[in-house]
């Protein structure tokens, strides 16, 4: 979930610390969300051009 884990998933530097953190330990296709919440909406289309699944 993008906003109960750490750090929360608003910005593109948040997105690009998960990415980083599960690079080269997973065996499996990871994704993620991004969160929606005031003032960030600014915020999501760099999410969506760096690939997350949807936004919640």
């Amino acid at each position: 979930m993008p906003l109960n884990s750490s750090p929360v998933t608003t910005n593109l530097e948040s997105l690009r610390i998960k990415q980083q953190a599960s690079f080269g330990k997973m065996h499996v296709h990871v994704g993620f969300y991004g969160g929606l919440i005031p003032g960030n909406l600014e915020d999501l289309p760099a999410l969506i051009d760096h690939g997350i699944l949807g936004i919640k």
